[in-house]
């Protein structure tokens, strides 16, 4: 199952963002090292572009966009589900795609910052105790939450013979320039940052190598090697290419400040356009992510979070 609207659209996410997959030789050489014998897990496999690549006996992969997961069986003829990450039970996957045999290998690329970000399942906590949940039980409630998830994954692989999650994610200060923009706009039209992170304005979890050290080691894994690098990141179409960006990753943002002006009760004729207000977010990042000497290339100042983690 999968509580998430789907803001994914495929077309627009090939066109914008197909860097994604190819910049993965990392993760797949050195921390997934996948064998002709290996069954895989994919989880955020997303259009299949990364995972249909991988040279492995089967592969299968979850995702919570049933747009993207669409291109993953027409175009890469995968076999895949519609789960939100955050769900994920080790016995249904495990029965649904693999006759109830454990995989060798747990994979995860440029997804499990969108899995872990807990915030919606914490405002609807909140809710439903008519807002009597302090902070400490909310942030409890992600904690649980993300505990579980790797919980669920050690609990699908096999038992005893070194069986790996290997994942690459946003860590610490990822694109901190754009989250940083993001919210400064949502400021100048009377947002606090308190309470863009209060709404879940922001939709990522980039956490510290040492929280998801922990997260691991509690599930029970052994973990091998983990690491955070900086990675500046080329974004493609040119001059134009950090606002797609925006557009494509920022949707999140763009639905909290619509939801203020309602909750300001501004005049429908007074509302700022998300185009507008993207635009403005754009306009911040101007001399920030492009090369002085080059104004028709953008770069995003991507931070990757990698771990190759093994279950005794």
């Amino acid at each position: 199952m999968t509580d998430k609207e789907d803001h994914w659209v495929a077309k627009d996410y090939i066109n914008n963002a197909a860097f994604v997959p190819k910049l993965t030789s990392v993760l797949v050489d050195d921390f997934l090292r996948p064998q002709p014998t290996d069954t895989i897990l994919d989880i955020g496999c997303g259009d299949g572009a990364l995972t249909s690549r991988i040279p492995c006996n089967k592969i299968y992969g979850v995702d919570s966009s049933a747009s993207l997961l669409e291109v993953a069986r027409t175009n890469h003829g995968l076999n895949v589900m519609l789960l939100d990450g955050r769900d994920l039970n080790a016995k249904k996957v495990v029965s649904e795609f693999n006759n109830g045999i454990f995989f060798d290998k747990v994979m995860s690329n440029a997804a499990l910052h969108w899995v872990l970000n807990t915030r919606d399942r914490e405002n609807e906590a909140e809710a439903k105790l008519n807002a009597g949940a302090s902070s400490s039980e909310t942030q409890l409630l992600g904690d649980t939450i993300r505990q579980n998830f790797f919980n669920q994954v050690f609990a699908s692989l096999k038992s005893g013979v070194g069986a790996v999650f290997a994942a690459e994610m946003g860590g610490l200060g990822n694109v901190a320039e754009i989250h940083t923009a993001f919210l400064a706009t949502l400021a100048r039209y009377g947002m606090t940052p308190a309470e863009a992170q209060r709404v879940g304005a922001s939709p990522w979890f980039f956490p510290h190598e040492d929280t998801i050290r922990n997260l691991l080691e509690i599930a029970g894994f052994v973990v091998e090697k983990i690491e955070r690098v900086y990675r500046s990141t080329p974004l493609p179409h040119g001059n134009k290419g950090l606002l797609e960006w925006i557009k494509l990753f920022g949707f999140s943002f763009v639905d909290a400040f619509e939801k203020f002006q309602e909750r300001k009760n501004v005049p429908a004729a007074e509302r700022v356009s998300s185009e507008r207000f993207l635009q403005e977010v754009c306009d911040l990042l101007t001399t920030i992510c492009y090369d002085p000497q080059d104004s028709k290339q953008a770069y995003a100042g991507y931070v990757r979070l990698r771990w190759r983690a093994i279950k005794p």
